[in-house]
């Protein structure tokens, strides 16, 4: 370039102009310009009217040049394209970058021609013109030519440039070195410096190797059987065994900004634990392990680990009465006269003779139930049981069976008895949910009460309840009845207790009869049906206070309530 010559030129350009200036129709700028302007500058680039202070020096130093070369002025990496800026940040950088170059233009003018078009020209050496960015991630240089005798670019302009905007970090300056001998060093904007995004740590997580829930598996044979000695529904460990892996959190690195400032990093979250009763973390916090062998176990907020009290033989004089805490799996039967409970589930190998069973989980029982009329089972949860005859029935969830002869049923679930025999004969039949079996009833008319909806199982222990505090209210009279002693009032003390609890009790279960919203004929009895191959007369059919006696043999049928009656469809 000769030094003075833009500047001679726009001191001509100038005196020349009477009139008000208008835009340049053969302007070089414009034969160079791209013929699809809108598909080559991208949001990326900043866009700048002819009027504009920036637009002004430059069309000066291409008119004395010759050079077809525009300026660049977009955020983005010059080889790749790649824009630097957020999406979401990139309107308001180009409007910030827009000002600060118009600021600085617009001085660079006044200093040159600080009298106007009239007054000799002011020499300027080129000047260096640095824009941050908010986020403070990138550094930008555009560069001026010089005006008179004034000084081309030079690398200590660049270096002092960037020092007085404390631009210290991921200076690259390799660029800053071949950038003053590049023809196009001059009104094209170059990042010069980059800093470094913070990495936030990763959450930590807990890898489960038991399911939470045991999927119940139901495998039916040639003969249409359910083996009951496949449904994998305990989940056996040994002390040490790992029931969970865990991953920590890694923390987070640190960012830095181009003037040297950290950019705080967020570390990683560390994972709740599901941890329960007899489990612990190991040393390492990396696993969380058996402290003894059982069955694993999960109870809503964390794995635990039951004991299972293994009978290897029958329930006899031998064990006498159980009572456990935990589970219970007896490899033989239990005999007529002896009493099973459990916390947890039970699982009998055998025959359940008449006795009574109650299992706070699920009760199996892979040979049957031979009740002779005496047998009382009972069940928190579901009950698996190869055939049930003669005995009494208590599930809180859905009963399986291959057969139920002139049982007392009573399921809050639903009852299913669909494979093997798969035939409900005798007795009486109360499930909240659905019925499905091959056969209800028999040939001899034998009558089969069935009775669909509501709570069975709570309206039983609702019942008990009033007889016992019945039962109390008799003691209590005879009791108050007695000589004052101390034993009178250790005895009334007693009752108050127990008949306290009973009340509790009593209010519990009509709490949940209103949440219900039963009002003697339950909502859902709408959808509780029972579905059978075959259905024989003497059946009787209960849905509230509607009922359905069966006089004719029913085939492949579904019975239930519609517009008030009860009906098979």
């Amino acid at each position: 370039m000769k030094n003075g010559g833009l500047f001679s030129w726009m001191r001509g350009k100038g005196r020349q102009q009477s009139q008000p200036a208008e835009p340049a129709q053969e302007k070089p700028s414009a034969e160079a310009a791209p013929a699809h302007p809108e598909a080559a500058r991208p949001t990326t680039e900043l866009e700048l009217p002819p009027e504009h202070p920036l637009m002004r020096l430059w069309e000066l130093w291409q008119e004395e040049t010759g050079s077809p070369q525009v300026p660049r002025l977009s955020l983005t990496l010059p080889d790749t394209e790649t824009p630097v800026i957020p999406p979401e940040n990139m309107g308001r950088e180009l409007y910030q970058l827009e000002k600060q170059l118009e600021a600085a233009a617009a001085k660079r003018l006044e200093r040159v021609l600080p009298g106007g078009w009239r007054e000799p020209l002011h020499s300027e050496d080129a000047e260096v013109v640095v824009y941050v960015p908010r986020d403070q991630l990138s550094a930008w240089v555009i560069v001026y030519p010089p005006g008179g005798s004034g000084r081309a670019l030079n690398q200590k302009m660049l270096s002092e440039a960037l020092e007085r905007e404390r631009i210290s970090f991921g200076v690259d300056r390799e660029l800053l070195e071949r950038l003053p001998d590049q023809r196009d060093c001059y009104f094209s904007l170059r990042m010069v410096a980059r800093g470094r995004l913070p990495v936030h740590g990763k959450d930590g997580y807990v890898e489960e190797l038991f399911p939470r829930t045991a999927e119940r598996k139901y495998v039916v044979n040639e003969q249409n059987q359910v083996d009951y000695t496949a449904l994998n529904l305990v989940q056996n460990v040994n002390k040490g065994d790992v029931i969970c892996r865990i991953t920590p959190p890694s923390e987070g690195t640190p960012g830095k900004t181009v003037r040297g400032e950290d950019i705080p990093a967020r570390s990683g979250k560390t994972p709740e634990v599901p941890k329960g009763r007899n489990t612990a973390l190991s040393e390492d916090g990396r696993a969380l392990v058996a402290l003894m062998s059982g069955h694993v176990q999960f109870t809503g907020r964390g794995f635990e680990i039951r004991t299972i009290l293994d009978i290897f033989g029958d329930v006899d004089f031998s064990t006498g009465n159980l009572n456990h805490l935990g589970d219970i799996h007896i490899h033989g039967d239990v005999r007529s006269g002896f009493t099973v409970r459990a916390m947890g589930s039970v699982t009998v190998d055998g025959v359940i003779e008449d006795t009574s069973v109650e299992a706070g989980g699920d009760l199996i029982v892979r040979g049957g139930v031979q009740g002779n009329g005496r047998a009382v089972i009972r069940s928190h949860q579901n009950i698996y049981a190869r055939y049930l005859e003669s005995c009494d029935v208590y599930a809180k969830g859905d009963l399986n069976s291959d057969c139920v002869i002139s049982c007392n049923i009573y399921c809050d679930g639903s009852l299913q008895v669909t494979t093997g025999h798969g035939s409900i004969v005798g007795g009486r039949i109360r499930a909240g949910g659905s019925i499905r079996a091959v056969s209800v009833g028999a040939r001899s008319e034998i009558r089969t009460e069935i009775t669909l909806g509501g709570h069975p199982c709570e309206d039983v222990e609702r019942e008990e309840v009033l007889r016992e505090l019945q039962d109390m209210e008799r003691d209590w009279a005879k009791i108050e009845r007695q000589p004052e002693s101390p034993a009178k009032q250790k005895r009334l003390s007693d009752l108050r207790l127990k008949t306290t609890i009973s009340r509790m009790k009593l209010e519990k279960f009509k709490k949940s009869l209103d949440h219900s919203g039963e009002t003697g004929e339950a909502a859902e009895n709408l959808s509780s049906q029972l579905t059978a191959e075959t259905v024989f007369p003497g059946t009787i059919l209960l849905i509230g206070s509607r009922n359905l006696a069966v006089k004719d043999e029913m085939r492949f049928c579904t019975a239930g309530l519609r517009n008030g009656e009860v009906r098979f469809f």
